[in-house]
């Protein structure tokens, strides 16, 4: 099953195909909570530049792992000329919903730190490893 996703890179507005090629996830830590997440951001092929997509906690991953196999069952029905019954669709939808509201809380939450940390990588600074020890000191 291929799913194509188009995304707006937040520099230059260009609209990117997302492929494996362009997108970047590293895990990143919180140096409050101490909480590690995986952030997701995607290198545009136009001006370069890393933007951030979502970040992803262990919540969000269990939603979108769920999410994934309602999907594939959703098209391997559809190949048959089937579709989901409604009781699927509702948890579809439901899914699609938690993730979405989530991930933004995410954002809300730890956007601001994560953007200063795409910064530091952008600029070939130190690692994240040694950035976090360096706080710690």
């Amino acid at each position: 099953m291929k799913i194509e996703t188009h995304v707006f890179c937040d520099f230059c507005r260009t609209s990117v195909m997302v492929s494996p090629a362009s997108v970047e996830k590293v895990d990143w830590q919180d140096k409050d909570t101490l909480e590690i997440l995986s952030v997701t951001a995607f290198r545009c092929p136009n001006c370069g530049n890393l933007s951030l997509k979502h970040i992803d906690d262990r919540v969000t991953q269990s939603l979108l792992h769920m999410l994934l196999k309602l999907k594939v069952k959703a098209e391997k029905l559809r190949e048959k000329g089937q579709c989901l019954n409604g009781a699927d669709k509702k948890k579809m939808a439901m899914l699609d919903r938690k993730l979405n509201h989530k991930r933004s809380e995410l954002l809300q939450r730890f956007g601001p730190a994560v953007d200063q940390f795409i910064t530091k990588l952008e600029s070939n600074e130190p690692s994240h490893e040694q950035i976090l020890e360096e706080e710690e000191h």
